[in-house]
């Protein structure tokens, strides 16, 4: 089995106008669906079981925004399934108003597309996002920890209850093809980051890392970094696919030097195994801007 991760869309149908500032990398980027479109001309697509996105699917996008993103990728993809999640660059009103129309969001809901299962909820002042989805013998469970009030996520004790709900309704699952899934854990923000870089991981409660301890799950996948890393959490597969949009590079000066860039990760599993291989897509691309960051824009 085959599936594409790829994520960091950052799209607008038009970005704001300008001239300074950390939205003038936008001015002559190009688009990310320009990007997603060389990318997808890169692999096979009638290998693909399912397509990942981890986050970041607009820059701030409005409801306009979103339900154009989804067209250009329903269009894209074609047969192929794709779940999402947010990240800290997301809309979450906007985000439901199309993906889930109709429910109230305020109060959390569930709703059943196909093969996915969406929940929204809202514990305490954060609405939370979360899905599970069953491709074949594999489930995938995507957790939003994209936070408005944190820049860098947030790992809920509500998120480890929602989560252990799911582990172990598959745990307990009288269907034994079900109970054998293999388990994807997809989030934006990375539980481990790159040492040599200032962009921290996403925080956590103990009972996030019991429950990766306790629970078989196969790989954790995620974005936000705009690279590729890849590693280890607690003995289990790791790894992060770079953006549809840009990349940025500290220099020595703490200004932060915005490139375009594009790449993805084919992911392929076979038995018990997971490999994950890097397509680049636009690797060194042209400088879009050199700006001094505020600690609350990543």
């Amino acid at each position: 089995m085959e599936f594409l991760h790829i994520s960091d869309l950052h799209y607008r149908i038009q970005y704001p106008a300008a001239e300074t500032g950390y939205l003038l990398i936008f001015k002559d980027m190009l688009p990310p669906l320009e990007q997603l479109k060389k990318g997808l001309a890169k692999v096979c697509l009638d290998k693909l079981s399912f397509i990942l996105i981890s986050g970041d699917l607009t820059e701030y996008g409005d409801e306009q925004d979103y339900r154009e993103l989804k067209r250009q990728l329903d269009q894209a993809f074609g047969r192929i399934p794709y779940v999402v999640t947010l990240g800290n660059h997301d809309n979450l009103n906007a985000f439901c108003s199309v993906w889930a129309p109709g429910d109230d969001v305020r109060y959390g809901s569930v709703s059943h597309f196909g093969k996915v299962m969406v929940i929204v909820w809202a514990p305490g002042d954060d609405v939370r996002y979360g899905s599970v989805s069953h491709f074949g013998k594999v489930m995938v469970i995507a957790l939003n920890n994209s936070s408005e009030h944190h820049p860098d996520g947030m790992i809920t004790k509500e998120h480890c209850l929602w989560l252990e709900t799911c582990l172990n309704e598959k745990a307990k699952a009288g269907d034994q093809a079900k109970a054998a899934e293999q388990v994807i854990l997809m989030m934006h923000h990375p539980l481990i980051t790159d040492p040599g870089k200032s962009m921290p991981a996403v925080q956590y409660p103990p009972c996030f890392t019991r429950l990766i301890k306790r629970y078989p799950i196969a790989a954790i996948l995620s974005g936000h970094t705009h690279d590729r890393l890849s590693g280890t959490f607690n003995g289990v597969l790791f790894a992060t696919a770079g953006s549809m949009s840009f990349k940025g590079y500290e220099m020595a000066d703490r200004t932060v030097c915005f490139r375009e860039y594009a790449s993805m990760n084919l992911c392929r599993i076979e038995d018990q195994y997971i490999s994950i291989r890097e397509i680049p897509v636009t690797a060194d691309g042209k400088i879009l801007g050199t700006i001094r960051m505020p600690q609350s824009v990543r």
